[in-house]
């Protein structure tokens, strides 16, 4: 994605409204829903979803169905196409769904349950590595522009969903930052037992 293919992408009214609803919905939505929101037909629709798809502002997804039958393709905006705060709680439910489809007690060792951590985390594009003494220390952060003004907001969030997902493991442990660099960035996840952590350790 280069900035003058979004701009071009952008440039059609009915692409730009596209993204709007998208982002305003919250929720993944069909093409039917939105050629009606929009007046457009259907395959108006898809072409320039398919634009939006191309360039990196849309993505595709697939529903789930309970009944036999071909699942409806879904459209969602990318974390690109949302202004920072959006994008932060597009993450956060990106995150939910993926503690969703974790197994309760998946990991049950230590090694298994840093490991699924350390996954999830370098997905986000927090660029995680071990060191030693088995913290983990996050190279990069996503929203360092955006933690700037609200580090606190940003860090105690993703804290938090580090320690939902150990939870969700059933991972008899949990985290705390021991320290927060956002600038650098250089922050440093320690694992400790759940009976020595508090909301203290939070930046």
């Amino acid at each position: 994605m280069t900035e003058q293919s979004v701009h071009k992408a952008l440039s059609s009214d009915s692409r730009a409204r596209l993204i709007g609803l998208l982002r305003q919905a919250g929720r993944p939505c069909s093409v039917v829903e939105l050629a009606e929101s929009t007046g457009l037909h259907v395959n108006t629709v898809r072409g320039h979803l398919d634009v939006l798809v191309r360039v990196g502002l849309a993505e595709r997804s697939t529903s789930r169905r309970s009944t036999p039958g071909r699942p409806s393709v879904l459209y969602g905006p990318t974390l690109a196409a949302l202004p920072p705060q959006e994008a932060l709680i597009a993450d956060a439910q990106a995150w939910a769904r993926d503690h969703a489809q974790l197994a309760e007690g998946s990991a049950t060792g230590r090694d298994a349950a840093v490991a699924l951590v350390t996954q999830m985390l370098a997905e986000r594009g927090f660029a995680p590595r071990g060191e030693e003494g088995g913290n983990l220390v996050l190279t990069a952060c996503p929203y360092a522009d955006l933690a700037g003004a609200e580090e606190r907001l940003v860090c105690r969030l993703h804290l938090g969903l580090v320690r939902g997902a150990l939870d969700r493991m059933g991972a008899p442990f949990t985290a705390r930052f021991v320290s927060v660099d956002v600038l650098t960035p250089r922050c440093v996840i320690e694992f400790v037992d759940r009976s020595t952590t508090n909301e203290e350790s939070a930046p």
